[in-house]
């Protein structure tokens, strides 16, 4: 196989072809890095006890639902997913311009209806981060979540999808 297909568009070359005499020496190319970016109301963060299971982010999510229900809308803020961890970014830099949590921080993710909520490790301590979906359902943003979270290594860390 000399690693070139013909289609009727052309001829295409084969990443996977043999180069050289010596399959040992043949390294396959890196994966890019993949990133999902989606919108998102962010209502802010909390301290809980707790690094896991529903309990870590059912009263952070009561709480901060009912300030920011109080003081007007949670602010929309754009929610980046790699395989490094997940990075806020607030374009209008009202409270911070950006948090990125580490993968490797991230000890919990859960869906409660329209709601999700991250437990990161930050500090010694375990932090709520809540936030509402707004353009894409909030099951398929925890979905993403737990996937690329699984793909490093850790023991996936799902929440409930209720």
């Amino acid at each position: 196989m000399d690693g070139k297909d013909q289609s009727e568009h052309g001829t295409k070359t084969s990443i996977f072809s043999r180069r050289g005499s010596s399959r040992k020496s043949q390294k396959l190319p890196e994966l890019e890095e993949v990133k999902y970016t989606f919108s998102a109301y962010y209502f802010g963060s909390m301290v809980t006890n707790k690094s896991e299971g529903v309990e870590a982010v059912t009263e952070p999510l009561q709480k901060l639902y009912a300030t920011k229900n109080g003081q007007g809308t949670p602010m929309l803020i754009s929610f980046e997913i790699s395989s490094q961890g997940v990075t806020l970014v607030d374009p209008h830099k009202r409270t911070f311009s950006r948090k990125a949590f580490d993968v490797k921080l991230i000890t919990y993710v859960a869906r409660i209806r329209n709601y999700f909520a991250l437990v990161v490790r930050e500090s010694g301590k375990f932090n709520c981060h809540v936030f509402m979906e707004a353009e894409m359902d909030s099951g398929s943003l925890v979905s993403t979540i737990q996937k690329v979270l699984s793909k490093d290594g850790s023991p996936q860390k799902k929440g409930p999808a209720a």
